[in-house]
């Protein structure tokens, strides 16, 4: 009987505790709800009223005009073009030469492998 009694206050507790946690829990809960939804509206408002106050009234100026470029001016920039075409040529002649390297370097070792094999044959 004893034991009987004690599990019984035992899930009297567990039921009380359980349900006191969840009223607990669900006033919380409410609250930050309810902080959440004004806090989205105040955000709404801030952003629709520094749209309305951010809106250009006039039309933006006109850029300054561009001065023209003097002899020297001028003269550079064709310079800075001819280097620029010279560095493309370099750099594809360059990219031309490593592609004879390699291909040279790949007939030498078909040709030792060729020279090893005759050898090889002649050997036997």
């Amino acid at each position: 009987m004893a034991l009987t009694g004690r599990i019984g206050i035992g899930l009297l507790g567990l039921i009380l505790g359980v349900t006191l946690g969840y009223l607990i829990w669900w006033q919380q809960n409410a609250r930050l709800g309810l902080q959440l939804a004004q806090t989205k509206a105040w955000l709404v408002d801030e952003i629709q009223r520094t749209d309305r106050q951010t809106k250009p009234s006039a039309p933006p100026p006109p850029a300054a005009p561009v001065p023209a470029q003097t002899p020297m001016q001028a003269q550079l920039r064709e310079t800075q073009a001819l280097l620029t075409r010279a560095r493309a040529v370099l750099k594809e002649a360059q990219a031309d030469w490593l592609a004879e390297v390699q291909r040279r370097k790949r007939a030498e070792e078909r040709l030792h492998a060729t020279e090893n094999r005759l050898k090889q044959s002649s050997g036997s």
